[in-house]
């Protein structure tokens, strides 16, 4: 029997959050609105296997799909009902599209004059492809947003001249990766493994906060020996910031502490627990 709370929301879009579903269908499909259709088509155009095809028609109303389908064009021209009659996906919402699908952070936009320079460098192979995704934006001088995914393969294929110029128009690319331990340039800091990497942000592992990487340097084995020193087991005082209250935790020996509520943490500040020594502030 279906659940009476799904029939009282038959007709709209169900989100993925309200359906408690932990993955996308393998199929769906977005409805194009005046509001989403750039990101919409920004992500579309990205498609490694894209046969651009009608590209002119796209429009609100029109349907971005999640594979290649019939044409490869990624979008269904003929509207949401019609494509519904077919029964081959499911539909999502635009929010469920940004959260699982694209990850808005991700996105980076880019002038049609950025857009223009970086094909002007381009090989010729790059020039055709480039200018099939981007030429009707460069002709209509718009704004041009590049997946994350689309990105990274435009940087892989970049020779060293090519750099500078992505570098000057998205940034330097982070010298870091997940695994490295880095500690910042003042050395104010214990060193931290690197967690996951953003494209000018670091992430550490049992840590609540963030570097920018051009903030950091990599730590020397001295730095990275001096987190991982402690012994498992020993007592120590630990605290996130010169003014917060010193907590009693344990060392796990890898350059965590355990506390009162069994997670283990990395610290600002870290000293062995000593009872004839103990901090005055």
């Amino acid at each position: 029997m279906v659940p009476h709370n799904i029939l009282c929301i038959v007709g709209n879009i169900l989100s993925i959050k309200q359906l408690n579903i932990m993955e996308l269908p393998k199929k769906w499909f977005v409805e194009v609105t005046n509001e989403n259709k750039v990101v919409l088509n920004a992500w579309r155009l990205s498609q490694p296997d894209l046969v651009p095809k009608h590209d002119h028609r796209f429009r609100p109303g029109c349907l971005i799909i999640s594979d290649g389908y019939s044409d490869k064009s990624y979008f269904y021209l003929s509207g949401k009902e019609s494509f519904l009659g077919e029964g081959t996906h499911e539909e999502i919402s635009y929010e469920d599209f940004k959260k699982y699908i694209l990850k808005t952070e991700n996105m980076r936009q880019i002038s049609y004059q950025q857009a223009q320079n970086i094909i002007d460098v381009a090989c010729e192979g790059w020039k055709k492809e480039l200018f099939t995704t981007w030429g009707q934006d460069i002709i209509f001088k718009k704004d041009i947003y590049i997946t994350e995914a689309f990105y990274q393969r435009m940087r892989k294929a970049c020779t060293a001249s090519q750099n500078v110029l992505f570098d000057d128009i998205f940034g330097k690319e982070c010298p870091y990766k997940v695994g490295d331990w880095v500690i910042d340039k003042k050395a104010q800091y214990p060193a931290r493994k690197v967690s996951a990497v953003n494209p000018h942000t670091l992430y550490f592992e049992n840590y609540v906060g963030t570097y920018t990487f051009d903030y950091c340097r990599l730590a020397t084995q001295e730095e990275i020996d001096a987190v991982n020193s402690i012994p498992e087991g020993t007592p120590c005082l630990v605290r996130d910031t010169k003014t917060s209250s010193w907590r009693l935790v344990y060392s796990n020996g890898k350059g965590r502490f355990k506390g009162a509520d069994g997670f283990t943490y990395t610290w600002e500040y870290v000293q062995v627990l000593d009872v004839n020594n103990l901090p005055k502030y």
